[in-house]
């Protein structure tokens, strides 16, 4: 059994909450949005019980690092369950929550339990084993589980309501008082300390959450055309996959999955993460929480409610005692009906004095929910950490220490040379300091200059217009290194350098060194083919069961990437074999504003989505969000896709390639040079049979993966790269030292191309 704890010190926390986080709903976000208070207490470390396999990380990809999730199914050593009903149900009944909710307290003895869900709660305060103390967590109750809830009263700890009135319904019911209660309202990320301009800029209408009946989907999409004509070129955006037919209304579903991809002006967003689901927002400029009137007695706050009003945008919503407790009677766009509902949206489109007012009374409010507020409410009541072991004492530098070699990176995006930075600045014998310029063409001169005279060693990343005032302002005695990636060949700055006072130009691929001795041929003596680094072993995943009928393309935007391609590979598959899936990952064309403006992008993009959504295999296509996830999500990849029209090395395949994945590569110049040349492909059919060809093998994918990681950690591991790197930049800080001009130097063969 596998040990939890942190270092002495810490709080140790379980949570469980009888919700399934594949979903997108209140619960599961409320689940992730206390996951993430929990886990900024201080010295916490939090571990999440899972009630079904998680299927998708949209809403745990940006879960902090002190959270664990606990997957019955997957995770062996975490807790000891019985064999049962739940391994071929695939998710925990409440008694099963007990039983594995006692098994993880026993062996990690936890110094709060926090659960949400009326029957777990009950059956774990039976269970004498849970040695707590145990928070129950509520938003909502009947009088008819009085004598439950009594018997709750009595064993839990702390008793969380969700607001105010519950509090006070629950106090009345009891006949107790307020000593064991505490509020715990809904939470959304703090806000910004500048204000939101409370100006409505375009005609976006915003929805996001579940797709219900009670909650007036279908109702506000079939009157959305009535407002349209009202406003031309309104838009209608809306997010969330999960179809909740609750009470059952025929063909729920199927009517909205038309009106949501048939309906001009409503964009479908289907599932986003919450970053994402937050940058919708605030694209948007009226928000819509319309609900059916069986729901205005509820107790509880939308936490959807409140991130719209998070970001300063009128939200059209009943007329509700505890709406009109918020936001007080004279709210100007609370609706009830159809036409209330078409008069609030028009006079929020129309209305600027009424649009301003609301839009800043709504962020005042949501300022009281924030993730600060709830942790300043919960602090005084969380148990103290256990105290920490003393410190060892810090060793004092040694005189005898070498001098640090000092290194200055210089450029405005980082992001590719991240790996190279964190490792230089952990290993001994280098000082790393960043240069980061607001644009390739903008910087603090004088800045820069400074850390220029500080460094040994400068290494420009990128070879735009940085790399040409390095290479013109360069003092004596300094080392120059400039890092070219792809799309610097579109562009005049190569031309522009002064080479002399180039030490090394590194290239991440062998045509792109290439290419650079042909245009600077007197650079090429000083020219290094380096790959772009990644960690393998960060990869190292286990697959899932039906990986070899799972293609992923890691990065689907701008065009260039060609996704209709991979939409073509697996059609033609779809067509032999129903059990393949695409799942693509990475940013929305939406997010991209260079890719957005333009006319052409947006138009392929609309037209790969609406080729998508009518299609008859729809559902077997995947859309997740940009995250720091790739690993995980690499766990359900078979096949990693590369169909672009140009590629500088396509980090992707590599990073697939080390977690066992089989390479399918379009022959974009140079892809033969950097991968293995029997997975570069040049058409789809080419791709189609060798996927076929693969997947028929004895052993399918799972007989290749050995020989593509072993390629993928000789190419491309982070340890073999750095230590290049490391040689390199030793090499030139000597040369500089000594006095040498670059012009007389050749690369040493530490790096070859």
């Amino acid at each position: 059994m596998s040990d939890f704890r942190s270092p002495n010190g810490s709080l140790h926390i379980l949570l469980y909450a009888d919700t399934d986080l594949n979903l997108i709903d209140g619960s599961s976000v409320w689940t992730t949005s206390v996951a993430r208070l929990l886990a900024s207490l201080p010295g916490a470390h939090l571990t999440l019980l899972l009630k079904r396999p998680l299927k998708r990380s949209v809403l745990v990809a940006d879960l902090p690092p002190n959270v664990r999730l606990v997957d019955p199914w997957t995770d062996d050593s975490a807790l000891d369950l019985p064999e049962g009903r739940w391994q071929r149900s695939r998710r925990l009944s409440p008694n099963e929550a007990v039983l594995a909710l006692r098994s993880l307290d026993r062996h990690h003895a936890f110094d709060l339990i926090l659960l949400r869900g009326f029957d777990v709660c009950r059956r774990a305060l039976e269970d004498d084993a849970l040695a707590g103390p145990v928070w129950e967590y509520f938003t909502g109750v009947s009088e008819k589980d009085a004598d439950t809830l009594r018997f709750v009263h009595s064993r839990a700890a702390k008793i969380l309501c969700q607001t105010p009135r519950l509090q006070r319904q629950l106090m009345a019911m009891l006949g107790v008082g307020e000593d064991k209660f505490l509020l715990l309202p809904p939470m959304i990320p703090d806000l910004s300390e500048t204000p939101p301009s409370f100006v409505r800029r375009t005609r976006r209408l915003v929805y996001v959450g579940k797709m219900a009946p009670l909650y007036h989907t279908q109702e506000m999409l079939e009157l959305f055309p009535t407002l349209r004509e009202r406003f031309p070129g309104a838009e209608f955006h809306l997010a969330g996959d999960k179809f909740h037919n609750d009470p059952p209304s025929r063909d729920f579903p199927g009517r909205m999955r038309h009106l949501l991809e048939d309906t001009t002006g409503v964009i479908w967003h289907k599932a986003l993460s919450r970053e994402d689901t937050q940058k919708l927002i605030a694209t948007c400029d009226v928000s819509c929480s319309w609900r059916h009137a069986a729901m205005s007695d509820s107790l509880e706050i939308s936490t959807k409610f409140l991130e719209y009003a998070g970001h300063g945008k009128p939200v059209l919503l009943n007329r509700t005692p505890m709406h009109e407790e918020l936001l007080g009677p004279d709210y100007p766009f609370f609706c009830d009906t159809p036409d209330e509902f078409l008069a609030a949206a028009t006079r929020a489109l129309t209305d600027d004095e009424a649009y301003s007012s609301a839009a800043r009374e709504l962020w005042e409010v949501a300022g009281g929910f924030t993730l600060s507020s709830a942790r300043d409410r919960l602090v005084p009541h969380i148990p103290r950490p256990r105290p920490a072991a003393p410190s060892p004492p810090v060793a004092a530098p040694s005189s005898a220490d070498p001098t640090p070699l000092r290194v200055m990176i210089a450029g405005h995006d980082l992001r590719f040379i991240d790996k190279l930075t964190q490792h230089l600045q952990r290993a001994p014998g280098f000082e790393v300091r960043l240069d980061k310029w607001i644009s390739h063409r903008e910087h603090d001169e004088s800045a820069t200059r400074d850390l220029m005279d500080w460094a040994d060693v400068i290494v420009g990343e990128w070879c735009l217009a940085n790399a040409v005032w390095l290479s013109d302002h360069l003092p004596p005695h300094k080392g120059l290194i400039i890092r070219i990636h792809r799309v610097e060949f579109n562009t005049d700055y190569p031309d522009q350098l002064n080479t002399a006072a180039i030490h090394r130009i590194v290239t991440i691929a062998p045509h792109s060194a290439d290419k650079v001795r042909a245009r600077l041929p007197q650079l090429a003596p000083r020219v290094v083919h380096i790959p772009q680094p990644i960690d393998c072993k960060s990869f190292e995943r286990r697959g899932l069961v039906g990986s070899d009928f799972r293609l992923g393309l890691l990065g689907w935007v701008p065009a260039l990437k060609r996704p209709d391609l991979a939409l073509d590979i697996f059609n033609s598959l779809r067509r032999r074999d129903r059990r393949y899936q695409l799942f693509l990952k990475g940013r929305f064309p939406t997010e991209l504003q260079w890719v957005w403006r333009r006319d052409d992008e947006r138009q392929y993009y609309r037209d790969l989505m609406a080729r998508i959504n009518h299609s008859p295999w729809r559902d077997s296509v995947s859309f997740e969000p940009f995250g720091d996830d790739v690993n995980v999500w690499f766990q359900k990849v078979g096949f990693i896709l590369s169909t672009s029209d140009v590629e500088g090395c396509h980090v992707s395949v590599s990073e697939g390639m080390a977690s066992g994945a089989v390479p399918i590569i379009r022959s974009w110049e140079g892809a033969a040079h950097v991968y293995p040349p029997q997975y570069v492909i040049d058409t789809v059919q080419d791709a189609v049979d060798l996927i076929e060809e693969i997947r028929r093998e004895p052993e399918g994918v799972a007989g290749r993966a050995e020989e593509i990681k072993r390629y993928a950690y000789e190419q491309f591991d982070l340890p073999h790269i750095t230590a290049q790197w490391e040689q390199i930049i030793a090499e030139v800080a000597e040369e500089a030292r000594s006095g040498d001009t670059p012009a007389g130097q050749a690369c040493s063969g530490s790096a070859p191309s």
